[in-house]
C-alpha cells in the first residue's frame, strides 16, 4: 500500500531550505515493497543486532524489548504486556511476537501471542496488548512525553539528538532461523518536526520528527555526519526510533513514512536527501498512558538545551 506525504513541508529549526518530496510509506498490503534499511559505511559486525558482534553500534545497550512478529511486524514494549507500533503495518490479532534477551540470535526466543490492539486517534500509533506478559528478561521502555511544535522545536533537547533507527538487515543469509532476528540498526540526528502531517489518502494524520540521510560532505555546510546514516525501505514501518536518556535507550518514535528532501544551498551537488517519518511518541502521552494498564510507566520531559548525547563511537 503506498501512502504520500502531503507535498510540501518546512523543516524548522536547521538552516535548510526544505521540500518534502514524494513520500512512500515503509510497509503495506498487496503493493507492499520489503527491502533492507540503507545505512552507509553498512558492516554486519557494527549494524546487525543478531551478527552479536563487540562491535554493533547499540552495544551495550538494552535492546530486549524490540521484537518481531510470525506475520514480519514490528513491536516495541511499553509495559510487560503493551507494545508500539505503526497502524498501517502493525502486528495481526492472534500473530506471534518474539523477543529475545539478548543479541545472540541462538536463544531462546521469548514468544507471546498478540490479544488485541487499537489505533490512537487519527496517527499511525498502533497499541498492541499480548496475551500474557513477558519475563523480566524482557524490557519494557519509557518514552518521550515532551510537548513539540514546529516553533519550539529548533530550541528543544530533541534538535539534532542522534539517534539510532531500526529497521531490515540488507545481510543476505540473516541470523538464526526466524525472520524476527532480521534486524539491523543505523544512526541519524533529529532535523525536523512537523505538526499534523498526512498522507494523500488521510489514511493517517499525525506529528512527525524526521531524520534526513545526510551525505559525508554536507558537514561543510554544518549538518553532522552521523557515521551510519540511516534510510528506512519497505517492511520498516513500526519500527522504533530510538535516543538515549541517563544511558538507557528511550523510545521516542514509530517508523511512518520516507521520501526526499531538497536542500539549498547543497555543498555536495546532489539536493536530494532521503528523509524518514516517525510518528512522535510525546504528542500522544496523554492517550497511551491511558490505556496502558499496568502503573508506573516512565516518561521523561526533555527540557530545552538537555545535554543528552549517543555515544557515536565507531564510523565517525
Amino acid at each position: 500500500m503506498l501512502l504520500k506525504l502531503t507535498p510540501c513541508m518546512r523543516f524548522c529549526g536547521v538552516a535548510r531550505a526544505a521540500m518534502l518530496a514524494v513520500a512512500v510509506a515503509c510497509g503495506g498490503g498487496a503493493a507492499r515493497c520489503v527491502g533492507a534499511s540503507l545505512i552507509q559505511n553498512f558492516a554486519a559486525a557494527s549494524n546487525d543486532r543478531f551478527a552479536n558482534d563487540a562491535a554493533f553500534i547499540g552495544s551495550g545497550l538494552d535492546w530486549s524489548g524490540v521484537g518481531r512478529s510470525s506475520d514480519g511486524h514490528w513491536g516495541t514494549m511499553l509495559t510487560p504486556t503493551v507494545f508500539l507500533s505503526a497502524s498501517h503495518y502493525h502486528p495481526g490479532v492472534g500473530s506471534v511476537m518474539s523477543f529475545f534477551p539478548g543479541n545472540d540470535p541462538g536463544a531462546t526466543a521469548v514468544a507471546r501471542s498478540v490479544a488485541s490492539g487499537q489505533r490512537i486517534g487519527t496517527s499511525d500509533l498502533w497499541v498492541g496488548f499480548l496475551s500474557t506478559a513477558v519475563p523480566a528478561s524482557i524490557t519494557s521502555y519509557e518514552f518521550a512525553q515532551v510537548t513539540l511544535t514546529e516553533a519550539t522545536f529548533a530550541a528543544s533537547g530533541l534538535s539534532d539528538l542522534l539517534v539510532f533507527m531500526g529497521g531490515l538487515t540488507p545481510t543476505a543469509t540473516g541470523y538464526g532461523a526466524a525472520t524476527t532476528t532480521v534486524q539491523t540498526v543505523g544512526s541519524n540526528r533529529l532535523e525536523g518536526f512537523f505538526e499534523d502531517a498526512t498522507d494523500d489518502g488521510h489514511v493517517a494524520i499525525g506529528d512527525i520528527l524526521a531524520t534526513v540521510q545526510n551525505l559525508a560532505g554536507d558537514g561543510s555546510f554544518g549538518f553532522t555526519h552521523s557515521g551510519f546514516e540511516a534510510q528506512l525501505q519497505g517492511g520498516d514501518s513500526g519500527s522504533p526510533l530510538m535516543m538515549l536518556a541517563d544511558g538507557r535507550l528511550m523510545l521516542a518514535g514509530i517508523a511512518w513514512a520516507i521520501g526526499t528532501t531538497d536542500i539549498d544551498p547543497d555543498p555536495t551537488g546532489v539536493a536530494a536527501r532521503p528523509i524518514t517519518a516517525f510518528t512522535y511518541t510525546g504528542s500522544y502521552a496523554g492517550e497511551l498512558l491511558s490505556i496502558i494498564p499496568e502503573p508506573g510507566v516512565g516518561v521523561l520531559a526533555l527540557l530545552a538545551g538537555a545535554v543528552l548525547a549517543l555515544r557515536r563511537g565507531r564510523g565517525r
